[in-house]
């Protein structure tokens, strides 16, 4: 399946040979969203095609659980940094002395 593609930066035409190579294409950045592919007899922009609108909606789902997920990963760290400092040094209660060796 042959994709014809219009860019609207340069206002030049690109041949697709199939949609693998045109998701590379997109992917890579050559392809943009406000491109024109030539669906039947009308152009419609890049960002209306079905298998491009799945792909925004996956990476949109995919960096708000990244986020989350770095979010809690820091809040752990935090917590666990926390309690090994408070566990690391024995503190001094209030009846012990600590001697300090004369020099």
């Amino acid at each position: 399946m042959r994709l014809q593609v219009k860019q609207a930066a340069g206002g030049g035409e690109l041949t697709v040979p199939n949609q693998k190579e045109f998701l590379v294409l997109y992917n890579r950045g050559v392809i943009g969203r406000n491109d024109l592919v030539l669906r039947g007899e009308k152009w419609v922009p890049v960002s209306e095609l079905p298998w491009i609108h799945g792909m925004t909606v996956d990476r949109k789902h995919d960096n708000k659980r990244l986020f989350w997920i770095t979010l809690a990963m820091m809040v752990l760290g935090l917590v666990l940094v926390i309690f090994i400092q408070s566990k690391a040094r024995p503190r001094l209660k209030s009846w012990e002395v600590h001697a300090v060796p004369p020099r």
